[in-house]
């Protein structure tokens, strides 16, 4: 019953929207958020299997500019968060298995990167596999030009590829699997990084030539139930409202954490920040840092004096 109730209201105002082009809502939240010139949202992307958040991206968007911003963080990034949790993407997972609900610990590690980033987060949006693949399915799925072969050596030795060269039409399970794939770049999951980027530019130009309130209400209705969000959906339709008539001269720009990677002492591998460079980006993207970038130290590991290099 709930669902239909939001279903009808949200088709009813998406009416009114596209064919009169106001909101006659008196609903807060469109109004508080329409009167905002920038927004700043934390959006990750769930393994399935291990609830770790596999995609991190601080996305920000400065309507004074139209410049939008995709700022990836690594998911093996170097974060001291508990005696046990010493990277970045298993904060969710670890706050999930101590009995947080999803929001809970969702907002948890919203207000845990806000404070080590120094940085204002508006909210956050989580998407499961499955409420990506929903969301995707919702605007027509995405073009992306892939520059090269991709290709996977397979037990005998053989190359397999997996996406060939040239543009491919991915619907949204084709979206999650080219997102999530990996065994194919050299650099691993930084390959992967540099993969979603290019998903992202494609999504990008996908929103540019169809976004309007109708796209926007069906994708949230139709991901409901898949995505973590503290936003509402009138939230959604009024952030949309302020970009619609915008969108195709927005600037997008995208950028990674400034970091290496390299082997710690337990065997694995992870990311190490630039603390200069990184706060020099964060300046850059024009985030109006609250304090000094890290300034908690969340990111430097003390345990090892060479990783310092890595970090200073």
């Amino acid at each position: 019953m709930r669902k239909i109730f939001v279903t009808l209201i949200v088709t009813l105002l998406c009416v009114s929207l596209v064919c009169e082009g106001v909101v006659r809502s008196a609903a807060s939240s469109i109004r508080d958020i329409k009167e905002k010139d920038s927004y700043t949202f934390l959006v990750c992307g769930l393994d399935d299997a291990a609830e770790n958040t596999d995609a991190i991206i601080i996305f920000k968007y400065d309507a004074k500019k139209n410049v939008a911003s995709f700022l990836q963080i690594p998911r093996d990034t170097y974060f001291r968060y508990s005696d046990n949790i010493e990277k970045l993407n298993s904060v969710y997972s670890s706050l999930k298995a101590k009995g947080y609900d999803s929001k809970s610990a969702m907002q948890i590690l919203s207000n845990t990167l806000s404070d080590a980033l120094s940085i204002h987060i508006d909210g956050y949006i989580c998407f499961t596999t499955d409420g990506m693949a929903r969301f995707i399915d919702a605007i027509g799925g995405v073009d992306i030009l892939v520059p090269h072969d991709i290709n996977v050596t397979d037990t005998d030795g053989n190359n397999k590829v997996v996406y060939s060269k040239g543009y491919h039409h991915l619907n949204g399970r084709e979206s999650v699997a080219f997102v999530r794939y990996r065994k194919g770049y050299l650099l691993g999951d930084l390959g992967r990084i540099e993969a979603q980027k290019l998903f992202l530019s494609a999504f990008v130009t996908k929103l540019k030539d169809s976004i309007n309130i109708r796209s926007v209400a069906k994708a949230t209705i139709k991901s409901d139930g898949a995505t973590i969000t503290n936003f509402k959906i009138l939230d959604m339709l009024g952030i949309a409202m302020k970009m619609r008539s915008r969108i195709q001269e927005c600037s997008v720009k995208y950028s990674n954490m400034p970091g290496v990677a390299d082997l710690y002492s337990d065997g694995k591998w992870y990311y190490f920040l630039n603390k200069d460079a990184c706060g020099n980006l964060l300046n850059k993207l024009d985030f109006k840092l609250r304090d000094e970038f890290d300034y908690n130290e969340k990111f430097l590991n003390n345990k090892e004096l060479r990783t310092k290099n890595f970090y200073y």
